[in-house]
This record gives structure tokens, sequence and C-alpha cells, in this order.
């Protein structure tokens, strides 16, 4: 029974070395299989400056 199933082992480290090599290089990444669409606006708002000279500034201990 075991003798019959010797060609799982050699057929893993092949995958193994296969999926390392396809990684490495880069080949089908996400970017070329599957790119996003690039959005037409800035996600970001800039606020213009309060006029008694404070400015709106993300604080992020307030965000925790």
């Amino acid at each position: 029974m075991a003798i019959q199933r010797r060609w799982i082992l050699p057929l893993g480290a092949l995958a193994a070395v296969g999926l390392t090599l396809w990684g490495i290089y880069g080949v089908g990444t996400a970017g070329t299989l599957l790119p996003e669409k690039r959005a037409a606006s800035s996600p970001v708002e800039v606020l213009p400056e309060e006029e008694n000279g404070l400015s709106l500034k993300y604080d992020a201990a307030l965000h925790r």
C-alpha cells in the first residue's frame, strides 16, 4: 500500500517549488489578473483653514 503512494511526495515537492517560483517571479499577480478601476475623484477632501487661525487636523488619539 505504501509503495503505491510514493508518487505523492515528489508531486507535493514539485507543487511547492512551482508555487514558490510563481510567487517569486510574480507570474499572474492580482494586479495584472484583476486590475482595479481608478476613482474619478479623490477620496480625501481637503478642508480650508478656519478663519481664527486654527486648522482642522486629524487626531489619531481620538479614534483609538
